[in-house]
């Protein structure tokens, strides 16, 4: 599901329509937001149970309730924060940032957890906006948009993961494309998600393997570097036609596992921008990882000597 999508496609946004832009170019170029779309995000906040008063002023628009501005000041600690519409709007066009820090303080705090179009209705005014900013909607929280292939990706795979290896991809995306990005953080809980679910296939390769924990162990095992084979095959009528390609297929999920380990060791400097690009690239790595993984079952060891057990850097101790 594309957030936010009618039925009959997605309406294109008040920037494209008043010829600002072309349609091409709109999604996710604004960072927060587009001062057009200030205005849209404004009327969804206003939208929200108990945000305002009824009443309406010719000089400031409706007021925000006093409980609830005394509850987003004490946790944005600004006191310049805005208390009318008018003044709402004022700060999306001057400190987009802090405007958005409301626009998520609501969405965490005002919005309910059964009514989802209130979270919906949030990420469609984002889209149509070209905000590089989506909703999460199961943690209510803000988060970069990905591209439209690996974003319908890791929908796929938030419907079908199992618990924990889902609950640790949802946190490594917050960790890693949320407000308050962190490379560790997000380091760690993708390590998780993808040792969470290789785990049940190395489990199946025998009973002594149900001791592995570590990603690096289960590669071994799964890829061991003095084999002539690996360990593990594709299922019949899966990722491959031919044997040519499952070997093919085979080296490339392998390559990719190892680089991936490596990469969740070396993102280790928490907010800075080479541990964030690392992080990302671990990311990206880690949607192509969880996809592959269902198609792998275990196939007899072989002990003839392997040329395919180099990791990412050329070593086999990369694992």
């Amino acid at each position: 599901m594309v957030l936010g999508d009618d039925a009959d496609g997605p309406m294109p946004p008040p920037s494209v329509r008043a010829g600002k832009r072309d349609l091409i170019s709109w999604e996710g170029t604004f960072d927060p937001v587009g001062e057009h779309s200030v205005h849209a995000l404004v009327q969804w906040l206003y939208g929200l149970d108990f945000f305002c008063h009824i009443g309406f002023s010719q000089t400031h628009g409706r007021h925000i309730k006093a409980g609830v501005y005394a509850a987003f000041r004490n946790h944005i600690r600004d006191p310049t924060l805005p208390k009318t519409e008018f003044e709402l709007v004022e700060l999306g066009a001057t400190r987009p940032y802090a405007f958005l820090d409301i626009i998520e303080w609501a969405l965490r705090e005002l919005c309910r957890e059964r009514h989802s179009y209130q979270w919906v209705s949030l990420a469609r005014v984002l889209r149509d906006g070209g905000s590089v900013w989506t909703v999460d909607g199961q943690s209510r929280l803000l988060v970069r948009r990905l591209d439209a292939p690996e974003e319908a990706a890791l929908e796929n795979l938030l419907v079908r993961l199992d618990g924990e290896a889902r609950t640790h991809l949802r946190d490594a995306r917050q960790a890693i494309y949320g407000r308050a990005p962190n490379a560790e953080t997000g380091r760690t809980a993708l390590s998780k998600c993808v040792e969470a679910a290789f785990k049940p296939v190395v489990q199946k390769l025998s009973s002594a393997e149900k001791d592995v924990h570590s990603l690096g162990a289960m590669i071994g095992r799964s890829f061991p570097a003095g084999a002539a084979a690996p360990r593990v095959e594709l299922r019949t009528n899966s990722m491959a036609c031919d044997s040519q390609a499952e070997e093919a297929t085979l080296a490339s999920i392998e390559k990719t596992l190892k680089s991936f380990n490596n990469l969740t060791k070396k993102a280790r400097h928490a907010g800075s921008q080479s541990g964030m690009d690392t992080a990302e690239l671990a990311f990206h790595q880690a949607i192509y990882i969880l996809h592959a993984l269902p198609y792998l079952q275990p196939t007899l060891a072989s002990s003839a000597p392997r040329t395919l057990g180099k990791g990412s850097s050329g070593n086999e101790a990369d694992i």
